[in-house]
């Protein structure tokens, strides 16, 4: 099984995970989607759904199941201070740090990493849009909240865009965040298939 692995916060943005559990989730197609956080404890999405975390970054074991990991933005890279920005004063380091290892291993072995919003943000203040096309929630928040980030030279005003085997997408890009994973990972049968699946929740009519 492919295991793709969602890593979300208390506070987590419902409307950015919806959309890419729902259509991502096809064991009928080698795919399952599991939770990921900094512990085990049960999150709290925005919009209040109770979320049981199926694995920590401290004890996942089994990357090589793993076809992607997304990182799911939401108030909680704020308030957990994981970005440098919100208050250097309170910056967790240490947790920040762990995070990073662990995507780094998803990087080095060429599994695919997708960050929106705020999961963007986060990957900006660590180097790893210095030097790929990238967007995010917007070029003036990425350098507010990332204080060393030094891609605005790379940064394009797209909903979503895929390099070097890394998505980013802005946190109002739910459909199109979940395009370019379906892309990237070849699902559905090809780029017509993925369109045609974007098209009808873009849209909003069903064609006969």
């Amino acid at each position: 099984m492919n295991n793709i692995l969602f890593f979300i916060l208390d506070g987590y943005a419902d409307w950015e995970s919806g959309f890419a559990s729902a259509k991502l989730n096809k064991p009928d197609e080698g795919y399952a989607v599991h939770t990921i956080s900094v512990s085990e404890a049960p999150v709290i999405s925005q919009g209040n759904f109770f979320t049981n975390i199926d694995y920590s970054i401290d004890t996942f074991e089994d990357f090589g199941s793993c076809a992607a990991l997304l990182l799911i933005g939401g108030t909680g890279w704020g308030t957990e201070h994981l970005i440098k920005g919100y208050d250097l004063s309170l910056y967790n380091s240490s947790l920040s740090k762990k995070i990073t290892t662990f995507i780094n291993y998803f990087l080095e072995n060429k599994i695919l990493v997708g960050a929106i919003c705020d999961g963007a943000t986060f990957m900006a203040d660590n180097g790893y849009l210095d030097n790929i096309s990238h967007t995010g929630n917007s070029l003036s928040h990425l350098k507010e909240k990332a204080p060393k980030y030094n891609g605005e030279w790379l940064f394009k005003e797209k909903q979503a865009i895929y390099d070097n085997n890394i998505i980013t997408a802005n946190g109002t890009a739910p459909l199109e965040f979940v395009r370019e994973i379906l892309l990237a990972l070849n699902m559905l049968g090809g780029k017509n298939k993925v369109d045609e699946w974007y098209n009808l929740y873009k849209q909003g009519t069903f064609q006969s």
